[in-house]
């Protein structure tokens, strides 16, 4: 299975990066086939995606070479050095050539693209694609995932996966995984990562460190840069807002100011679930990508074994670009005290305890189905179009399936992968 990712760096918005259960993320320039299609025979697992339909095309002889209209051409292969299937890779925009990838392994890493280039360029052959075998650094390791600092990571347990992670600013990010929502700096060696999740494992708040509650999985996470805090473009990507869900049908937002220590929480603002997926309905439903609409005002989640969903992120807002620094506080503490109220009466019976729960929960603006999201745990779903005119979404059959926002009608049905496509992306700069 394949994820793609555009580039990142403005000064090559053609280049194209990919990675898989092969463990290698795989550049690939796709100028030549952008508008255009190929008029030699091709077809999904070939150089020449973008095929004429006429299958014995003669080719002038200039033509045949690298130039061929409809040809995507591979750059460079580069290991990753992870041991099990890498789930995502992030381009860091700030800097050139470095890329963040995370695994099943429950590593995460850095690449550095120019060290990799230099390092294959004393190969006898220069002008062949190259294969680049240079180790890559280790930003998190699984053997330092207590809270003691020292290793701890035995043969005999299997470590938590990390399935995608999110830049918050040139240099930090967070990451998801079977061991929560972490913080990381790619500047710091492993030991000195923080160790514990920024979730809550419940209404009490208790985490990992904190006491003595299992560490809730994050699945996806998106930052949200409403309340006056951050803007939009890659020059401003800081924030302390982040929404968050895994292997539940709940997506909170989380405040990361108050995620200090293993002792103090993450502090929800509000939380979101479709309505259908109230009480016993969503055991076998869980959360696979979350994205946030360029205004900040929707919310965007895809669901295992259920559908993609919006919500509004702040509908009682009285103002038009969301709620101010001072409102979001209030929100808070309105969700926190009714929380604490609704835990704290033991004499309430379960139906008004769920009553009261719900209340505080926000639920789905529209859906959006008809696609397949059984067989694989990781398919996100993403806004498109230069005002998120559209939403667009992979699914088990292969297909890439693409509704209009305003409407839920599908409007483009691509075969893209001959097994499950677990994701489409929208360049970010070109329409």
């Amino acid at each position: 299975t394949t994820k793609a990712v555009p580039n990142h760096w403005k000064e090559v918005p053609t280049q194209l990066l990919t990675s898989g259960d092969d463990r290698i993320i795989k550049f690939w320039d796709v100028s030549l086939s952008m508008g255009t299609t190929s008029p030699i025979a091709g077809g999904l697992d070939t150089l020449t995606p973008f095929s004429s339909s006429t299958p014995n095309a003669i080719l002038p002889m200039e033509q045949i070479g690298s130039q061929v209209p409809g040809l995507v051409k591979p750059l460079l292969s580069l290991h990753t050095d992870h041991h099990g299937n890498v789930f995502h890779i992030t381009p860091i925009p700030s800097d050139k050539g470095k890329i963040i990838s995370c695994a099943a392994d429950g590593f995460v890493r850095l690449a550095d693209v120019e060290i990799h280039a230099l390092s294959s360029s004393s190969s006898s052959f220069p002008n062949r694609r190259s294969t680049s075998h240079t180790p890559t650094s280790i930003i998190i390791s699984p053997e330092y995932d207590d809270t003691s600092g020292s290793s701890s990571l035995s043969p005999l347990l299997r470590p938590g996966m990390c399935f995608s992670h999110v830049l918050l600013n040139s240099h930090v990010g967070l990451v998801c995984s079977e061991r929560g929502l972490r913080k990381f700096d790619v500047r710091l060696p492993p030991r000195e990562q923080q160790r514990w999740s920024c979730l809550m494992t419940g209404e009490g708040g208790r985490r990992n460190g904190g006491g003595g509650g299992e560490v809730q999985t994050c699945k996806a996470c998106a930052v949200w840069k409403g309340g006056g805090n951050g803007g939009e473009g890659e020059e401003n990507l800081e924030s302390s807002y982040v929404f968050a869900g895994g292997s539940s049908a709940d997506v909170a937002l989380y405040d990361l100011r108050m995620s200090s220590s293993s002792s103090s929480p993450s502090r929800i603002v509000q939380r979101y679930r479709p309505q259908h997926l109230n009480g016993s309905n969503n055991s076998s439903v869980s959360v696979s990508g979350i994205d946030v609409s360029k205004d900040q005002r929707e919310l965007l989640v895809s669901y295992e074994n259920d559908q993609i969903f919006t919500f509004p992120i702040f509908p009682k807002s009285s103002s038009p670009a969301g709620p101010t620094l001072e409102e979001l506080s209030t929100y808070s503490n309105l969700y926190h005290s009714n929380g604490a109220a609704s835990d704290s009466n033991e004499n309430d019976d379960d139906d008004n305890d769920d009553s009261r729960k719900s209340n505080m929960i926000l639920p789905e603006l529209a859906a959006y189905g008809g696609h397949l999201n059984r067989y694989t745990f990781l398919k996100m779903a993403k806004y498109a179009g230069p005002n998120d005119e559209y939403i667009c979404t992979g699914s088990d059959s292969g297909h890439a399936w693409i509704y209009e926002r305003s409407t839920g009608a599908v409007v483009f049905l691509l075969k893209a992968d001959n097994s499950t496509c677990n994701g489409v992306v929208p360049h970010p700069s070109l329409p």
